[in-house]
Formats: C-alpha cells, sequence, structure tokens
C-alpha cells in the first residue's frame, strides 16, 4: 500500500470490523474515538513506511498518546499518559496504524482477561477448540482478546505484552 487514499480506506474498514465484533468485549476503545483516530492517523502516515496503513491493535497495559491506557483496570479509567511506549513509537514510524486497545486481565495479572474490570472477553472460535497446533491460540491465554481483533478480517495485527502460553 503507497496509496494516502487506500490508508484511509484500510482505516476505514479496521473500524468498522472492530464495530461489528463489539459483541466479543475484546476492543476497550470507544468506537468514536476509534474512527476519528484511525482517520487522522491515516492521513498522517508516512507512506514509506514498510508497515504503511496496516491497522494495529495495542493491548491496554501499553501506553499510547491516542487512547487511554486503563490496564484493564477501572482504577486507572480515563488515564491519559503524557507519553507512549517505544513499540508503538516505532510501530508508527514505520506507518502503522494505532487500532485501539484490546482488553487484559486488571494490571496483565492474569491470562484469560476473566479479571478485567470491563468484563470478560467472549472465546474466539478458534479459541473454543482444544488446543492444537493448527489453532492460533491456545484457549484461556493472553491471545484471547488478541485473537479477536487480529483476526485476518478485523484488524492486521496485535501488540501484547506476554509471550504466547496456555494457561
Amino acid at each position: 500500500m503507497s496509496d494516502p487514499s487506500e490508508a484511509l480506506a484500510s482505516a476505514k474498514a479496521a473500524a468498522d470490523r472492530i464495530v461489528r465484533v463489539k459483541r466479543l468485549n475484546a476492543c476497550l476503545t470507544p468506537i468514536k474515538e476509534l474512527r476519528k483516530s484511525l482517520v487522522a492517523q491515516a492521513s498522517a502516515a508516512h507512506p514509506s513506511g514498510v508497515l504503511y496503513g496496516m491497522p494495529v491493535a495495542i493491548k491496554d497495559n501499553i501506553c499510547t498518546l491516542e487512547f487511554t491506557t486503563s490496564c484493564g483496570s477501572k482504577i486507572l479509567e480515563g488515564y491519559r499518559s503524557p507519553y507512549e511506549a517505544t513499540a508503538v513509537a516505532k510501530l508508527k514510524a514505520a506507518g502503522a496504524l494505532i487500532a485501539g486497545k484490546t482488553n487484559c486481565d486488571e494490571f496483565a495479572m492474569g491470562a484469560s482477561t476473566e479479571h478485567s474490570a470491563y468484563g470478560r472477553s467472549a472465546a474466539h472460535p478458534v479459541a473454543r477448540r482444544r488446543w492444537s497446533p493448527r489453532a492460533r491460540c491456545p484457549p484461556r491465554s493472553a491471545l484471547r482478546p488478541a485473537a479477536r481483533c487480529a483476526s485476518p478480517r478485523r484488524c492486521a495485527a496485535w501488540w501484547g505484552s506476554s509471550p504466547p502460553t496456555g494457561a
């Protein structure tokens, strides 16, 4: 993708897909805020980046400037970080679009979103099956909310804070 109109179309399509799967409770970012931010990011992204126009969901315990960071807890509800994580800065420098925050256990102290103040994420159809090498994420793992956002039809990628381990 090298055309700004393609990046804008990709941003709008990602927002639409995330809206359709809102029932899974995987994305914590309010939809209005998400749409507005994606369009602004697509307009400002550098076409020369290797990730240009690619929507990337970020786990809620990683700081971003665009969205609030609550770490899955009501204690930090509404907190806006004065800085962003180095990983997020590098993704943006490569042209990626930050496509909201994914649900996680409070302060990322868990592996299944069972203990998120914003409610548990529903199981992705792939995660419902017993673990197999073909499954994209193990059942009841830290990858559950990311699996919903990073499914090919929802978001191109996600960025979390823990290695893929079954819990």
